[in-house]
């Protein structure tokens, strides 16, 4: 009778063990806000990447700002890729260091420089290098932007645009660094073979990647030699590289450009030339 007393007891404890497992699993379940397909996505993300837990308003927000990027690339980035790579280019628009935990939904007034920065960092980060067209990464920089002065209600790819068209006529010298991005890409012929148009780094070693990314079409090596410094025809310092390739008619030399004191670092190739992501 005794031993029937005790199974029973032991019965009786392992069915509480078990609904209390169950009850802080539904809790668990709740309090995650009840995670699933892309929230899920995120935070697998953020553990894979950061070994924490994000909150449920960092979820929320990265989620926002997967939707619209998966608007406006098609569907090209990962979540893992728009966690890993949004971190940085916001971070850098609003002058903090990466901490994820630092994405608070705090208003920042956009200056001048802002977007500008989020541009520079955004294809040095691996995660979406080589995966989003100029215009493209144009909008994720102002996302960044957006973000920081409105928040993630009703954003969608079209308010973000609408956005970015409207502060483009209302402050044009917030994005004088595109604009004149672009008008020099149309001018390739002497990109980066003058001291007018040099290449641009965020510094010498920026420089050396820019130099160890170049091939020729059939991707053949290019060597380099600095030849030294010397004034840029903006007044600023300016250093100078011998490149040395193989043609079908022989060696070839030609002497570019860089500048190592840029805000941005540029990812196009001097003529006849290739630049390697």
């Amino acid at each position: 009778m005794k031993k029937l007393k005790i199974f029973a007891l032991a019965v009786i404890l392992l069915i509480t063990a078990a609904g209390v497992m169950c009850a802080i699993y539904i809790r668990d379940s709740f309090t995650e806000g009840g995670r699933t397909g892309l929230m899920a996505e995120i935070s697998d993300a953020f553990e894979r990447e950061y070994k924490l837990k994000p909150e449920d308003s960092t979820v929320e927000m990265f989620a926002a700002v997967l939707r619209v990027m998966a608007e406006i690339t098609g569907g090209r980035l990962t979540a893992y890729e728009v966690v890993r790579s949004f971190i940085t280019v916001y971070d850098t628009a609003s002058g903090r260091n990466g901490e994820y935990n630092r994405l608070a939904s705090t208003t920042f007034m956009m200056d001048k420089s802002a977007v500008r920065a989020a541009y520079s960092v955004i294809e040095d980060t691996k995660a979406v290098r080589g995966k989003l067209s100029d215009e493209e990464k144009l909008l994720y920089a102002y996302l960044a932007v957006y973000i920081m002065e409105n928040g993630t209600d009703n954003l969608t790819a079209g308010t973000l645009k609408e956005a970015m068209r409207s502060e483009r006529e209302r402050s044009p010298e917030k994005f004088a660094f595109y604009d004149r991005e672009k008008r020099l890409a149309s001018v390739s012929a002497d990109f980066a073979v003058t001291r007018e148009n040099p290449v641009k780094a965020a510094s010498i070693g920026h420089s050396y990647r820019y130099l160890e990314r170049l091939r020729t079409p059939s991707g053949g090596r290019v060597s380099y030699k600095r030849n030294g410094s010397m004034e840029g025809a903006d007044g600023g310092i300016i250093d100078s590289y011998t490149l040395t390739f193989a043609e079908a008619s022989g060696d070839k030399r030609i002497t570019i450009f860089i500048d190592p004191y840029c805000a941005e670092n540029s990812h196009k190739a001097p003529a006849g030339l290739v630049y390697k992501d």
